[in-house]
């Protein structure tokens, strides 16, 4: 049979469940440990058949923390004690803080990350809980604030800068975590201000720059 549980919160002195429960159901043969506000901030089902190094029991099912005050924290799912699929976690205010998705524990795909008040601040693509992929910031208004690439956690690959208004400030590329070859940069008008190329992150003398 499975467990189900609904917690609620404490609101405005007394415990109530309008518009603050939140569900949690566990698989077969697991159960709910842990507590839910008003008493306690975390519950996260397990299968106590099972038990690792620590001989803490595996973690099987959904796992919920709160804030201290009550607000909702974080959800997310353990499957055989290792993290798996969504990944949703909040600022105190409501206000959602990182999103994503796990892989056997290992955060996979694209992560995006957003500021208390809301906007989008970053997006970040994972492979077997490294960097491997394109990274992106934003502006508070959306706008593109800088593309970078990485490889296996490493940062390699093309790299590009903007003025908040989306015209380019400068662009390059990485090789194996250090500048390579030709950096641009420019005025916020789009001119070329400075080329300058690098070999293994140290710049070379003007004199041997090409052209772009």
């Amino acid at each position: 049979m499975r467990s189900s549980v609904v917690i609620c919160v404490m609101v405005m002195g007394f415990i109530g469940c309008q518009g603050s429960k939140e569900t949690v159901v566990c698989p077969p043969s697991t159960e709910l440990d842990g507590q839910g506000p008003p008493i306690g901030r975390r519950v996260v089902c397990v299968d106590r058949s099972k038990t690792t190094g620590t001989r803490r029991a595996f973690r099987q099912g959904p796992e919920v923390r709160w804030f201290a005050g009550g607000a909702l924290r974080s959800k997310q799912t353990f499957v055989d004690d290792q993290l798996q699929g969504e990944s949703v976690s909040w600022f105190a205010n409501g206000k959602m803080s990182k999103k994503g998705h796990y892989q056997k524990g290992h955060k996979t795909g694209v992560w995006s990350e957003w500021g208390t008040d809301g906007t989008l601040q970053s997006e970040t693509t994972y492979s077997q809980g490294l960097m491997d992929g394109p990274r992106r910031f934003f502006y508070t208004d959306g706008q593109l604030k800088s593309e970078h690439h990485y490889r296996i956690g490493i940062i390699h690959g093309p790299s590009k800068g903007f003025y908040p208004d989306g015209v380019i400030q400068y662009s390059g590329r990485y090789g194996d975590n250090v500048r390579q070859g030709v950096w641009l940069r420019y005025d916020m008008s789009g001119e070329l201000q400075k080329a300058e190329r690098f070999v293994d992150g140290k710049p070379k003398p003007r004199s041997s720059v090409d052209e772009p």
